[in-house]
């Protein structure tokens, strides 16, 4: 039997839980009841459960705390949490110490039941517990997923052209569907956290609420119906009798709620669906995941909490012709010079033709920024100047960029990561200079007792002698020669006070030749005679 203990505050929520489903139906036996913290580590220590249901807020320590120090008893224990609504710091906490469910208050047998039969698949895989009928039961279960899965990536991306291969009775044997003659519409699914946050792994438990929730609502309401999540949305296959049509569009406005209510370890989430195009045959389904992607995109028009379905493309005012020759030639010119300011503004004007266009279409802004994004990598390529693996940096933006659900947030980012480029690029330019010309000094006050030229130190950093010259002059405000002079004065200064080596001595020392033109030196940049600052300094 499968130990498990339950922990929360509420005498009444631990009976509910109790006896809200048969326990014995998932192999499960409930060892142990707690009210606090710490009489559930307590319980943990004595009967060393395989699973703890636990509040997420409880006095003594909290739900958090219990997990980490159970966590150190026996990494491999299982928690499912409970909580109640939007605490977001407790819920993105547990699920990075890796718990296997997060339920709201007031809990839903449905969904209790749904994630007991998975913990107990999980905890008798993992021990080898499974006869060999569950094993083999087990096995076909993922192998007719895989098989679904296959047929439905095929199936969006119009892999067969022949009409025969989605022949119902085909597809249903075959791919172990339950198809009938009807309608199809796909839908999709948009979670929404902006740019600049990761759905990490809380992403992947998102998709997983997600589908649980689809399936609860829309499985009774559809012949079959079939659901794919990658890392941004999460698609879904309907199928129904026409006479269904309109409760599916009821559901479909209450899908929105329903996960915002499941999703409180997010802070910020927007959620919004869109309908694809309803169709009569699975042949037709790839127009419907088509019409679907639009609607999502249209999200940054429309705006996300809602029920979108695809825009009315009319063919007029074609949004691509902002991005002609100027613009280009423009830009060009801008990326050469690395002038940050006058690119954010390009970008920023370009924000404000795009918002003029009337209709707007989501799909079209998203293909524009992204355009323009893969060409301002390629103007800086084509300047000369050297970014890191551009196609990484073109995949990371457009990655990001789907998480934007505005315009305003498009661009923002698109200006963001613009900018954070050239500001790199600016850096490593000055860099290129301010490290040879360090260099240079360094040269000098090592060797400013040798006849050394502007000519030799160049070379020595890699520039010609004009280019260095005129840097050199730029970033220390004196010449090569004055620098130079400067630091040979510097030094007979210092001999000058602590030797009392002679004056011609000096002067050899310091890389003078010509005693006369050494004192002229010395005295314009001194005021006094060599002697003279010797009896004032030492």
């Amino acid at each position: 039997m499968i130990r498990v203990i339950i922990a929360d505050d509420e005498p009444k929520v631990c009976q509910l839980i109790q006896n809200i489903t048969n326990w014995n139906d998932y192999d499960m036996e409930i060892v142990g009841i707690a009210n606090n913290g710490v009489d559930a580590l307590d319980m943990i220590e004595k009967y060393s459960p395989d699973l703890v249901v636990t509040d997420i807020r409880m006095p003594g320590f909290d739900g958090i705390e219990l997990i980490r120090r159970a966590k150190e008893l026996n990494p491999n224990m299982d928690f499912i949490i409970i909580s109640g609504y939007r605490h977001f710091d407790y819920a993105q906490n547990a699920i990075r110490y890796g718990v296997s469910d997060y339920l709201l208050k007031p809990i839903k047998k449905n969904e209790l039941e749904s994630t007991l039969a998975k913990m107990a698949q999980r905890y008798k895989e993992r021990l080898g517990k499974l006869s060999a009928e569950e094993a083999l039961k087990h096995r076909r279960k993922i192998d007719i997923e895989r098989l679904r899965l296959v047929f439905f990536n095929e199936l969006i991306q119009n892999a067969s052209k022949d009409k025969t291969h989605y022949e119902l009775s085909r597809v249903n044997s075959e791919y172990h569907y339950k198809f009938q003659q009807g309608c199809f519409q796909i839908i999709a699914i948009k979670p929404d956290i902006g740019y600049k946050s990761n759905f990490d792994n809380r992403g992947k438990f998102l998709n997983e609420k997600i589908k649980q929730i689809v399936e609860n609502s829309f499985s009774s309401v559809c012949h079959d119906l079939q659901l794919f999540s990658n890392e941004k949305e999460v698609y879904c296959l309907f199928n129904f009798q026409p006479e269904n049509k309109d409760i599916l569009r009821k559901l479909y406005r209450g899908l929105i709620g329903e996960i915002l209510l499941n999703s409180s370890m997010f802070e910020h989430l927007e959620i919004t669906v869109g309908l694809g195009e309803l169709v009569d045959c699975l042949e037709a389904v790839p127009q419907s995941y088509e019409s679907a992607v639009a609607a999502i995109k249209q999200r940054i028009v429309d705006g996300t909490g809602r029920v979108i379905e695809k825009p009315c493309h009319t063919g007029k005012n074609n949004i691509s012709s902002l991005i002609n020759p100027e613009c280009t030639k423009r830009l060009g010119t801008l990326v050469e010079l690395l002038d940050r300011d006058a690119v954010n503004d390009f970008i920023r004007k370009l924000k404000t033709d795009v918002e003029a266009f009337v209709p707007l279409i989501g799909q079209d802004v998203f293909s524009l920024v992204t355009d323009f994004f893969r060409l301002f990598l390629y103007q800086l390529l084509s300047k000369g100047y050297k970014v890191s693996d551009e196609k990484e940096l073109f995949a990371e933006f457009s990655q990001k960029a789907d998480q934007c659900s505005s315009i305003k947030m498009l661009f923002e980012y698109l200006e963001a990561s613009v900018d954070s480029i050239l500001r790199d690029l600016i850096n490593d330019k000055i860099q290129s200079v301010v490290r040879p010309i360090r260099q240079a000094k360094q040269y000098i006050q090592e060797n400013y007792m040798k006849p050394i030229t502007l000519d030799e130190v160049s070379s020595l950093v890699g520039f010609n002698a004009t280019y260095f010259s005129t840097i050199f002059k730029k970033e220390t405000n004196s010449s090569f020669v004055e620098y130079l002079t400067q630091v040979r004065m510097e030094a007979a200064k210092e001999l000058l006070r602590e030797t009392r080596l002679s004056v011609a001595e000096i002067c050899e020392r310091v890389g003078y030749s010509d005693l006369k033109h050494f004192t002229k030196k010395f005295i314009s940049i001194a005021g006094v005679k060599p002697s003279e600052y010797r009896r004032l300094y030492s």
